[in-house]
């Protein structure tokens, strides 16, 4: 199954990108595209929790949305482009950054769990199926459903922090 995305305005969004950071810097340029980008995707990571399986709920409970600079790493990868400024993701939150909680499981009625683990195995497992579970896919769907939606608050984010920004740099001028 092969899924094609069409994307249109793409030159105006990186003429505005460039605009912003000439006009304030590559700090305010970053700042300005990872909570624009993380308030797009917050779509995405609602219908997300709502399709993830929830035999004990914790991988709900523990999704997030991820926006950052790119690390080496991530350059060297064939889905990122080394002149990509910000990325932007619904993951699962490390062990570091969740409280440990406790969870029933639903289906087998079973005491509690504990976990303080990071679930990236669970995720997978979850997405693509395993030898023994079937896929159940959940951030592929809410990404491909809600793409119109994210692009289009990323845009309108976009704008809105450019006229603020520049509403703000003609009252310091004056």
């Amino acid at each position: 199954m092969k899924t094609t995305f069409k994307f249109e305005g793409f030159q105006e969004f990186e003429e505005l990108i460039n605009q912003i950071e000439d006009d304030f810097g590559p700090k305010d340029q970053n700042n300005i595209l990872r909570n624009g980008a993380r308030k797009a995707m917050k779509p995405a990571l609602n219908t997300a929790r709502e399709l993830v399986r929830k035999d004990t709920g914790q991988l709900a409970t523990t999704l997030q949305i991820e926006a950052r600079k790119p690390t080496n790493k991530d350059k060297h990868s064939r889905y990122v482009s080394p002149t990509e400024i910000v990325i932007a993701r619904v993951s699962v939150a490390p062990g570091s950054k969740f409280h440990p909680k406790t969870f029933h499981n639903l289906h087998s009625g079973k005491g509690a769990i504990k976990q303080y683990a990071v679930m990236d195995a669970r995720t997978v497992a979850n997405e693509f199926g395993t030898a023994k579970m079937p896929a159940k896919p959940f951030l592929r769907p809410a990404l491909e459903t809600n793409s119109p939606a994210i692009l289009d608050s990323l845009s309108k984010d976009m704008g809105g922090a450019l006229e603020k920004y520049r509403s703000k740099h003609m009252k310091d001028m004056t």
